[in-house]
């Protein structure tokens, strides 16, 4: 009885482990070199979670997360102090938006203006894991563009 348990308890767990790490998976193709996602990427920059809140979007009747980031730094092109990305809620794929949590993004822009930043398949990844892409950045010769502060612009 104790060894029909045991091996009840080894298969149990087993199923579950492997069928956590098959969910988890992403299959990426093709795989792009950290160059080549930095030049696919509209804009790179380093994002600290402001806010983040769940809706549901009406023209698709799915759920998003709108995730307000703000720019600490930015290659590629100036961008405003703040922004949005959305986040499409995908199965095998999550995201936890802590506010302060600070994060590499390589981003898209979508057509409603808001960004396209987190998925298995792009390079964006937390701060504290970022330090050889910053490297790579410098190495490149890519400076750091404009984070502009719409308070402080000038009235027209």
């Amino acid at each position: 009885m104790r060894s029909f348990l045991l091996v009840t308890v080894i298969i149990a767990g087993a199923t579950f482990l492997t069928s956590t790490v098959a969910v988890a998976q992403c299959a990426c193709s093709p795989q792009l070199t950290l160059r080549q996602e930095f030049q696919r990427a509209d804009v790179v920059f380093i994002g600290k979670i402001i806010e983040a809140k769940k809706i549901l979007e009406e023209n698709t009747h799915s759920y998003v997360t709108l995730v307000k980031v703000q720019v600490l730094e930015t290659w590629k092109r100036d961008l405003e102090k703040f922004v949005t990305i959305k986040y499409r809620h995908e199965a095998g794929f999550s995201a936890s938006f802590e506010p302060n949590f600070e994060s590499l993004l390589y981003a898209y822009k979508n057509d409603d203006g808001t960004f396209f930043a987190w998925h298995c398949c792009l390079a964006t990844k937390p701060l504290t894991h970022a330090a050889e892409d910053l490297k790579q950045f410098k190495k490149w010769g890519e400076k750091p563009k404009k984070v502009i502060d719409p308070q402080s612009m000038p009235n027209k």
